[in-house]
């Protein structure tokens, strides 16, 4: 499992709280293949932002 996955399930088995969002760049550690599958193994939905999305 990738380091920011291991981080995130990490945090939900700490707190009992999912993140509503998780916002990552391109750098290597932040895998989109891995955060693809873990949303879709655990029936949490994803999104992909473009930059006209930004808050």
């Amino acid at each position: 499992m990738p380091p920011m996955l291991s981080v995130l399930e990490g945090i939900i088995a700490e707190t009992g709280v999912e993140p509503k969002y998780v916002r990552c760049d391109e750098r290597p550690e932040f895998n989109p293949g891995a955060l693809t599958y873990w949303c879709a193994t655990a029936g949490r939905k994803q999104r992909s932002l473009t930059w006209d999305d930004r808050e």
